[in-house]
């Protein structure tokens, strides 16, 4: 029997970091501009090499370089004698789709984290480290190979809250610049009121009660609904962006008033309006009557830009991104149009969703934080950049439809443009009365392919909603309509691959077209896919895609009928106006009468009479409120009533009870039994009750809307 002698195990050796010039450092550099990218020498031996910024304990900037392998760089390159120590376990991962269903948008991604090696402790102290929005740079490239200029960009990304650390790793998560577009667009609003003096009016306004903001108006979103600032100049802000055009039309109730001059002048009937570089102001001359609509185009400017229309990257740039400009886009992007809009209380996401859902494409920053706006194009418009030949550089194919997109689109329904519907008067121009009544879209219509659904009737109908008033004739619908049906009308087919990485696979983005091929799944000859989804894992260098392929079956414009939903225009009109697809009635709009019953220093006694006025025109009364500027503090409650014509307007009289400032808060509310004031009639007030006289300045407020 043979003796076995046990061997002696071996202490665990430590790291080792090279301290000088490792062997297989060049010692030329390749031919080409320091910091310009060269092609890559080639060999089976690549790392990944990560640059980390974050701030130390005494908020100082730190820049940690490490690696997969460790390495120094050469003297002659762009970063010379940087250790890159030997320190990384996962080097990350990065999942990116472009949309689950069949309305593109904002395109998300999924971010996994690093994992470094801390069995040294290097990383004990990164718990003190301001780490939360420290810049993460992955790079791929050739051991040994010139630093910057032979490695490729993986990613960039931004570190995720505080490091995880234990004895043996820590981990970063990570996030992309996503998080700027999760903001609100508008932020500033009319309280508290910020004194501006114009012509002896304050343009800051009162105040403006609620969760009402400074809007933008973007392009000519149709008839919009402006902010009364002042009730007592009438003053109207109309938005906080510049006039493109410099022209201003308001309506009272479908009635367009007319022009008067500048903000501060006396317009019986008519308006001034006033625009200082960017906010635009009106002040009406006349009480409205039943509702004030403007209609008026928004601009851009900038102090290096003349006016123009607002696009996409001027939305994405005020988001915070300053880096980012129209020439810098990546390959395929598009600077689009932001369109027609109202913007007060959306965040840029739902904005660019919008944008996006609108121009048939998706948006978003890639992985190399660049800001990108791509269309989405059936697979078979565009030539392959790149081909997949299954068992050769790629593998595990699977056949399934993607997500979201199982089966083939025949009708679309488009509802489009937010309306603001508003009470009309009796006899208003036919377009205004179809535009002002709809409600709450203001197009509304129908796109149908009936060659798809004879060729697939288990093809379905979807519905598509756009914020935007975006399709201003039948051209932009037929257009936006052919854009989407040759996208989701034809045969797809859905292929998941694994693909290992290397600088030309992580080079692929979301939405190129590439061409695959297979003995099998009718792809033998290749056929062209769409990458819709890229899952990037680095630690076992491999990038799953998910591909979707279009037959060239599409519809094309011959194909596709458009037709309104309704051809219906808004109940009470005087005509048949141009447009086709109004859905609503107009609602009433309320109006107030606000009666001043005494001065607010003098107090108040009981009596009738008190104040009187006679209405002028007829008025159905739907509320009463009154309000002191000084509260009594004790006795019997304060009681107000109301009279027409010498009748109380009131089953149950107004109260305000003792402490209080007004009869909104009263423990028995004011009941209206006469609701029906008829023109010329005479109102009076009557104080019936008081308390220990305290109370002083009464205002009484009648609430309704004209009969």
């Amino acid at each position: 029997m043979r003796a076995y002698r046990r061997q002696r195990q071996l202490p665990r050796r430590a790291p080792f970091f090279p301290v000088a010039h490792a062997r297989w450092v060049p010692t030329l550099t390749p031919p080409g501009a320091p910091g310009v990218e060269i092609e890559p020498r080639r060999t089976t031996r690549n790392i990944f090499v990560l640059t980390i910024q974050v701030k130390d304990q005494a908020g100082d900037p730190l820049t940690f370089y490490c690696s997969t392998k460790a390495m120094i760089t050469a003297d002659d390159d762009t970063l010379p004698q940087t250790t890159f120590r030997e320190l990384v376990n996962d080097a990350g991962t990065v999942k990116r789709v472009v949309s689950s269903g069949r309305t593109a948008g904002f395109v998300a991604p999924v971010w996994g984290g690093i994992e470094l090696c801390n069995t040294s402790g290097e990383f004990d102290d990164w718990l003190e480290y301001v780490c939360d929005g420290g810049k993460v740079t992955c790079q791929y490239g050739p051991y040994g190979g010139t630093y910057p200029e032979e490695f490729r960009t993986v990613y960039i990304a931004y570190i995720d809250g505080a490091p995880r650390v234990d004895y043996r790793t820590m981990r970063l998560e990570l996030r992309g610049r996503e998080r700027l577009f999760d903001k609100q667009v508008v932020t500033e609003t009319f309280v508290p009121p910020v004194p501006l003096m114009h012509n002896g009016v304050d343009l800051g306004g009162t105040g403006v009660a609620g969760s009402r903001r400074k809007f933008l108006v973007i392009g000519t979103p149709g008839y919009i609904e402006p902010i009364l600032i002042d009730p007592v100049d009438n003053l109207w802000f109309l938005g906080a962006t510049p006039l493109f055009d410099g022209v201003v039309r308001l309506f009272d109730g479908g009635v367009e008033l007319l022009y008067g001059g500048f903000v501060g002048g006396t317009y019986p009937g008519r308006f001034g309006y006033l625009q200082t570089y960017g906010p635009v102001w009106a002040q009406i001359g006349s009480t409205i009557r039943f509702a004030c609509r403007q209609h008026t185009t928004g601009g851009y400017s900038s102090p290096t830009e003349s006016l123009r229309r607002w696009n996409i990257i001027d939305l994405v740039r005020r988001a915070g991104a300053t880096d980012i400009d129209a020439g810098m886009l990546p390959t395929g992007s598009e600077v689009f149009d932001a369109g027609n809009r109202v913007i007060e209380n959306q965040t840029y996401k739902e904005v660019l969703s919008d944008i996006a859902a609108f121009e048939v494409a998706a948006v978003g920053f890639d992985r190399l934080d660049r800001f990108f706006a791509r269309r989405i194009e059936p697979a078979w418009i565009n030539s392959a950049t790149y081909t997949f030949t299954d068992g050769q550089n790629s593998r595990a194919w699977k056949i399934a439809p993607i997500s979201g997109l199982e089966k083939r689109v025949w009708q679309v329904q488009v509802k489009s443009g937010e309306t603001h519907k508003a009470a009309l008067a009796g006899v208003v121009d036919d377009d205004i009365r179809d535009a002002m009544s709809r409600d709450p879209w203001m197009v509304n219509f129908q796109a149908t392919a009936q060659s798809v659904y004879d060729l697939d009737p288990s093809a379905e109908r979807n519905v598509v909603e756009i914020i935007g008033n975006e399709f201003t004739s039948r051209t932009v619908m037929e257009e936006w309509a052919l854009r989407y049906l040759q996208v989701h009308g034809s045969h797809t087919l859905g292929v998941s691959i694994e693909v290992p990485l290397n600088i030309h696979t992580m080079a692929l983005d979301l939405l190129d077209t590439v061409s695959i091929v297979s003995d099998r799944f009718g792809c033998v000859a290749g056929r062209n896919a769409v990458i819709w989804s890229i899952d990037m894992l680095l630690k076992q260098r491999t990038i799953r895609f998910g591909l979707w392929s279009h037959r060239s079956d599409s519809p094309d414009a011959g194909d596709i009928e458009i037709a309104a939903v309704d051809d219906t225009v808004g109940a009470g009109g005087n005509g048949s106006g141009s447009g086709a697809t109004g859905t609503a009635e107009a609602t009433l709009q309320n109006e107030s009468f606000v009666i001043a019953c005494s001065d607010e220093t003098t107090a108040l006694t009981t009596g009738t009479g008190k104040r009187s006025f006679f209405v002028p025109y007829d008025f159905r009364l739907t509320e009463v409120q009154a309000e002191l500027a000084t509260p009594q503090t004790s006795g019997s409650i304060f009681t107000v009533d109301v009279n027409e014509s010498g009748v109380s307007l009131l089953s149950t009289k107004l109260t305000i009870d003792n402490g209080e400032s007004t009869s909104i808060t009263a423990v028995t509310p004011a009941v209206v039994s006469d609701t029906l004031l008829a023109k010329g009639s005479k109102v009076t007030i009557d104080i019936d009750q008081r308390g220990d006289g305290t109370a002083k300045g009464l205002l009484v407020t009648l609430i309704g809307y004209q009969a």
